[in-house]
């Protein structure tokens, strides 16, 4: 009750203080708490079917109720529309039509998310309602919200894999112009480009503000120190390049997955498709995790509505833990949903006493300044 109480005050406060509006709206440990749920969710159900497919065994219906966390999708989906179209109108500022186009895809990318997040759940809904009732109705109507989820998955993966060509092909283009060239005629082409509204946004897009500077700053005349920027900027295209590459790899290894399903049924190649989906899944979380220990250990401000969204997903995971009791569990289920909760209950602890630690000093930090 203390929690729910503390939630709702804070999201009053937050609402009607206009100090308060200026702070972010959720935090990134907030954030990757979300993702590490559904993720951890989908890594399980996604283990479990695996094992499914190469022992021959009944997987236990009861775990498709834990992919009701997949709904949490609607909250980052709205969070990436909001962004998309926070950087599409900053491009177009700075007529930067590349960075403005991948604004849009970014929007309708999470219009997209929103939709599918929104569609799974009406799946698990009818789904389970069908399993319980024995509705025959409810059943057709799950199949057809299954292809519109399935379609709307797609045109998502269509849209990803543009957006990643997009920022590897900007990232490349800086790389070639500092690759076998001297140090000192980079800087003097990438300064001309810095003239260019367009350019430059696209060349902080690419690497960072703090890199456009020093590429401004930097003395011509100290060889080392040129050297030094035109590394740095070397690397930082290189890594921002390397994310939507390692992106781009692991989604065509889905996509053929699927394809050798879709294609044959021979065991071996079943075997195949398994190996590749257990190890996305294994990466997957394990990407997840590592995402979500560093939030927690990372030094931000609190987000606005990080206690609400807290609250939210706890209720939502004790509702998905809560669903699996609708179906007849077997003592191996009963260990994987206990040992997922026990999971979701750490992550969701150890971010709601971050939360609170961040808030409370950064109220000491107020009261220190009025004084």
């Amino acid at each position: 009750m203390t929690v729910v109480y503390e939630t709702l005050n804070g999201f009053v406060t937050w609402v009607q203080t206009d100090e308060d509006r200026r702070k972010p709206v959720l935090s990134g440990a907030a954030l990757k708490t979300v993702s590490f749920v559904s993720k951890s969710s989908s890594f399980m159900r996604s283990l479990v079917s695996a094992y499914d497919s190469v022992y021959k065994l009944k997987a236990p219906l009861s775990l498709s109720a834990l992919g009701f966390t997949s709904g949490f999708g609607i909250v980052t989906g709205a969070l990436n529309l909001r962004k998309g179209i926070h950087d599409y109108k900053k491009r177009m500022q700075d007529e930067d039509v590349s960075g403005a186009v991948l604004g849009g895809m970014h929007a309708t990318g999470g219009v997209l998310q929103m939709a599918g997040s929104a569609a799974f759940i009406t799946i698990r809904s009818l789904s389970t309602l069908a399993h319980v009732t024995e509705n025959k109705t409810a059943k057709a109507v799950a199949g057809i919200f299954g292809y519109i989820a399935s379609g709307v998955s797609q045109a998502g993966a269509l849209l990803s894999c543009a957006s990643l060509l997009m920022e590897i092909y900007g990232s490349y283009a800086i790389i070639e112009e500092c690759r076998d060239r001297e140090p000192l005629d980079c800087l003097e082409s990438l300064r001309e480009k810095l003239q260019n509204r367009a350019e430059r946004s696209a060349l902080i897009r690419m690497t960072s503000e703090a890199c456009v500077r020093e590429i401004e700053t930097v003395d011509p005349n100290n060889a080392e120190a040129v050297e030094a920027v035109i590394d740095r900027t070397y690397h930082e295209s290189a890594q921002s390049m390397l994310s939507p590459m390692i992106s781009l790899a692991l989604m065509g290894l889905g996509i053929a997955a699927s394809m050798i399903v879709t294609v044959t049924t021979a065991p071996t190649a079943l075997l195949v498709a398994t190996g590749i989906n257990g190890c996305l899944a294994i990466f997957g979380f394990s990407t997840a995790l590592i995402s979500f220990i560093q939030a927690l250990n990372k030094e931000e401000a609190p987000g606005r509505y990080d206690q609400a969204l807290l609250a939210t997903l706890s209720l939502g995971c004790l509702f998905s833990l809560g669903m699996t009791r609708m179906y007849h569990n077997s003592r191996e289920a009963e260990v994987i949903i206990g040992a997922l909760g026990l999971v979701w209950f750490v992550a969701n602890a150890a971010t709601y006493l971050k939360v609170k630690r961040m808030k409370t000093e950064g109220s000491n930090l107020e009261k220190r300044d009025r004084a």
